[in-house]
């Protein structure tokens, strides 16, 4: 699976508020050492790490065959972040590479 089942996994929306109260709920409803050993062993019986090892080396192996992207085109690329956020990227971007 890509996903884990909804029983494994806590869901909030992106507001500090509710990450901290999903980050409470979860840690209130830690379960004792015996049901984490039987939660570990569910995931580990989910999924092939050898699988997920191939993948993830597949990815790596697709990004190292790009074209390496040159300087101005990276830079030009943070214009379209938006018409303030982007030159701020653009400019931050230029001086870390200067620096």
């Amino acid at each position: 699976p890509e996903v884990l089942p909804p029983h494994m996994t806590r869901l909030a929306a992106p507001r500090t508020e509710a990450v901290v109260e999903a980050l409470d709920d979860a840690l209130a409803s830690l379960p004792p050492p015996e049901a984490a050993v039987r939660f570990h062993e569910e995931v580990r019986d989910m999924y092939s790490w050898h699988d997920v090892a191939l993948r993830a080396e597949r990815v790596y192996r697709r990004v190292a065959k790009l074209s390496p992207v040159g300087l101005r085109c990276r830079l030009l690329r943070f214009l379209r972040v938006g018409p303030v956020s982007g030159k701020l990227c653009l400019l931050v971007a230029a001086l870390d590479t200067l620096l």
